[in-house]
């Protein structure tokens, strides 16, 4: 029996630490610009922002901080696409799925038209049978409701369906705790974030699965079906 394989974005299949990190930077630019202000000032008042959307979806969205700003955030993102980055044989992992008719979802905190001009960008929008956004579902990963609402598209069995990630407490705790095998992504330091946050359940979950390679997958999917 085939599988769903719920697929995380940043981290798992892009790395896009350049990206963030330059598009911070952007941002408090624009900031000081338009309220003609020091950079110091307006870095204090992004992560200001930033901190005041800890641990919800709009902590993710770009296009919320722009308009709260008075930014054009679709430039913002434009000049920094060619730094989005694949992980290594992210490409070939989806391909060998797709062509063996998987369902494959892509789960992520980042919200739609900030994922768009990325998945544009890279092509990449062919591989996913269903994406879900922090903005379709109001909440971020860490609650469970991307999980939930792909459960309802899913046509194979729980115990066929897998969560692969990068994040404990964003991917394999939510999946965890709704009765689906956690696969931990491992690829090294592959997300950037302006602010820090962190949940004090990830000592209690542990993954099913760690991997050093998104070619790792090949193994456990087959030894699961």
């Amino acid at each position: 029996m085939k599988a769903c394989l719920l697929f995380d974005w940043t981290g798992t299949l892009v790395n896009e630490f350049k990206v963030d990190k330059n598009i911070c930077k952007k941002m408090e630019h624009e900031i000081s610009k338009k309220e003609k202000i020091t950079r110091k000032k307006a870095n204090k008042k992004y992560k200001a922002l930033l901190q005041k959307f800890e641990n919800s979806w709009e902590w993710y969205d770009y296009t919320l901080h722009s308009q709260i700003f008075g930014i054009d955030w679709k430039s913002v993102q434009m000049s920094e696409l060619s730094n989005l980055r694949l992980i290594a044989d992210a490409l070939k992992v989806l391909t060998h799925y797709k062509e063996l008719d998987y369902q494959i979802f892509l789960l992520t905190n980042a919200v739609e038209p900030i994922l768009n001009l990325r998945i544009n960008y890279l092509e990449m929008g062919k591989f996913f049978d269903l994406i879900i956004t922090s903005d379709t579902v109001k909440s971020e990963k860490s609650t469970g409701k991307h999980i939930e609402k792909a459960l309802k598209f899913i046509n194979v069995p729980k115990s066929n369906v897998f969560m692969i990630g990068d994040n404990i407490e964003q991917d394999i705790i939510p999946a965890k705790k709704l009765g689906i095998k956690g696969i931990l992504c491992k690829f090294g330091k592959a997300t950037y974030s302006h602010t820090k946050n962190n949940n004090k359940e990830s000592h209690l979950y542990d993954p099913d699965y760690t991997i050093s390679n998104l070619k790792e997958l090949y193994n456990i999917i087959k030894e699961n079906q």
